[in-house]
């Protein structure tokens, strides 16, 4: 292959590359937006309305943790429980091992046990 070809089929693939990337982080910004419509409504119907702050706490949950609460919320009785589980997600694990935290990082708190 040329030396100008292959540059152009580099930047070929490298734009290519990055509208794959563009697609995906979009896909995951739409389940999580999905996600978190779901949680809202699901809240609303079980307690009638939450506090600002109940509100501000879900909009910072990983979509992992929306998928979590959807299956736990079924459980709850009370606006307390929702409070109860939210403040978990920000504590560390008391087993030790890794922690999700908002925006999809990770901390490591030791081994599991």
């Amino acid at each position: 292959m040329s030396p100008v070809l292959s540059v152009w089929v580099s930047k070929r693939d490298g734009r290519r590359d990055g509208r794959e990337v563009e697609k995906k982080v979009s896909r995951r910004n739409c389940q999580q937006t999905g996600a978190m419509e779901i949680v809202r409504w699901l809240l609303k119907h079980k307690f009638r309305q939450f506090t600002p702050e109940i509100e501000q706490q879900i909009g910072t949950l990983t979509l992992m943790q929306l998928e979590n609460l959807t299956d736990r919320l079924l459980n709850f009785s009370t606006r307390a429980d929702l409070e109860v589980w939210l403040q978990s997600q920000k504590e560390p694990s008391p087993t030790g091992g890794t922690v999700l935290i908002a925006g999809g990082a990770s901390k490591s708190q030791g081994t599991f046990t």
